[in-house]
């Protein structure tokens, strides 16, 4: 066994995009350009996250991205006493992702876990890896959650703010994530965690003369959408309603 193969801690999300099954050769071209250059953008702006955090950012790892597929894979290895700490980031990242996206036509869903890992010569393998995976798919909407695990801490982080006095609108804003009952294919919901990408949308827009929900209107209409997936353009812009009342 090589130090290749030692057990690993950190976050873990899949992400997939949407459409991508059935698209054609110059739409998965377009696709492949739009994650690389989003990989090359994240991996340059790593030492201006580092400085935008500070201390307790520059010590930490940076994120690892792996493509496959229609599919980015990202892996922000931690220590077990690390993570309700980078939480905020985490969720700033996945917004950023998120947006980028959006401004490229890649309609990104998935899901983000925490737990244990084993990443070897390029296979990825082990419990975060398979919570995220059980999760990624389920959620009938164009979005990204925590899965349950995570949202436990997520939600340990959110108690531990209001005890100490904080009002639940600098809340949301520090932890840069929304509390939604999010609608899942089989019909339910569920009440996840969710990174506050409508936020990160709308901060594009600051000091200029853009309407960031017409531009959403603008990128949803690209698509050409199927009586059965057109729900998870109405679900998703209901998230981004529901999360603009603040």
């Amino acid at each position: 066994m090589t130090d290749e193969m030692t057990i690993r801690h950190g976050f873990v999300a899949i992400l997939d995009a949407l459409g991508m099954k059935t698209s054609t050769i110059e739409d998965s071209k377009n696709f492949i350009r739009v994650r690389s250059n989003l990989v090359k953008s994240l991996e340059e702006s790593s030492d201006i996250l580092k400085s935008r955090f500070g201390e307790e950012m520059r010590a930490l790892r940076m994120p690892r991205y792996l493509g496959y597929s229609d599919m980015l894979i990202i892996i922000w290895e931690t220590s077990e006493y690390e993570i309700t700490s980078i939480i905020p980031y985490l969720s700033e990242l996945i917004s950023s992702v998120f947006v980028v996206g959006l401004t490229n036509n890649v309609l990104w869903r998935g899901a983000v876990s925490y737990g244990q890992f084993l990443l070897y010569k390029g296979s990825l393998l082990g419990p975060a890896v398979s919570d995220a995976a059980s999760w990624y798919e389920e959620c009938n909407w164009i979005g990204i959650v925590t899965t349950p695990k995570l949202g436990f801490h997520v939600s340990m982080v959110e108690e531990e703010m209001k005890t100490g006095g904080k009002k639940p609108k600098t809340v949301r804003e520090e932890l840069r994530c929304v509390f939604y009952n999010v609608p899942l294919k089989d019909g339910s919901s569920s009440m996840l965690w969710v990174p506050d990408w409508p936020t990160a949308w709308n901060h594009r827009c600051v000091g200029k003369e853009i309407d960031c929900k017409k531009e959403l209107f603008e990128v949803f209409g690209t698509f050409t959408t199927s009586k059965r997936e057109y729900s998870k353009y109405l679900n998703t812009l209901k998230f981004y309603d529901y999360a603009m009342q603040g």
